[in-house]
């Protein structure tokens, strides 16, 4: 079952585990471990800089010299995208100036609560039958779960659009096709601008695809004036 579930925005350490989450998070592909005994010198998003005392040789240890140091950098992976789509992001679990050992995690996956491999929240459930069905035909759930993003999960899906650029005489403009406020966070090459937010039906690309009129005024205007009857309709992405 583990393999069908969903990372949560905010997951919680199981109460009845199966006693392998601490090995399946220490074996994850996000997380990052220490391979040798240090301080933290930086921690960001990004990479996690640890000070690594170096080995004194013979001539420094009768010296009594200081100990020199050399860092190690930890790169952090964030936003991969999974086989189910999912969207995976990285913790540091270090502060700057901390020491960190040798094999300790310093960074892992957003799957995780008290060094644990955390898939779910514990919530409490009933279970009550209807007229003597056990069907899962309906279920009821608290608001507090959609509130807080409780059992929220990020999902990340790439699209691939293909426009091509026609030489047309006149080209309608975009308050032609589209309302002001469907086309804002778009930029001027008509695809949506980083950051942005989009919802159901919210244009991701804007497209207009030519077809030539079809009705016997316009193609009789279009026949005396010289010129070719093209108009456009609206075939843009939009977010499924």
């Amino acid at each position: 079952m583990q393999k069908q579930d969903v990372i949560l925005l905010k997951g919680e350490a199981p109460l009845i585990a199966s006693g392998v989450e601490n090995y399946l998070l220490s074996n994850a592909s996000l997380t990052v471990k220490a391979e040798s005994a240090g301080v933290v010198k930086y921690v960001d998003s990004e990479k996690i800089i640890i000070h690594l005392p170096a080995e004194k040789n013979a001539q420094q240890k009768k010296k009594n010299a200081l100990e020199i140091f050399t860092e190690k950098e930890y790169p952090i992976n964030q936003f991969l995208v999974t086989n189910a789509n999912g969207l995976l992001t990285s913790v540091p679990l270090v502060k700057k100036g901390e020491r960190v050992e040798a094999g300790q995690i310093i960074a892992c996956g957003n799957y995780h609560d008290q060094q644990e491999l955390t898939l779910g929240h514990n919530l409490r459930v009933a279970f009550m039958c209807w007229k003597g069905y056990n069907y899962e035909d309906a279920i009821v759930v608290n608001e507090r779960l959609v509130k807080e993003d409780i059992l929220t999960s990020l999902f990340a899906k790439k699209y691939i659009v293909v426009r091509k650029k026609l030489k047309i005489d006149k080209k309608p403009k975009e308050e032609e096709l589209y309302p002001r406020p469907e086309v804002n966070h778009l930029d001027a090459e008509g695809i949506v601008k980083l950051g942005s937010t989009v919802r159901e039906n919210d244009i991701l690309v804007s497209k207009r695809t030519p077809y030539k009129e079809q009705q016997a005024e316009k193609l009789l205007l279009a026949s005396v004036l010289g010129e070719e009857t093209c108009s456009f309709m609206d075939s843009s992405f939009r977010l499924p």
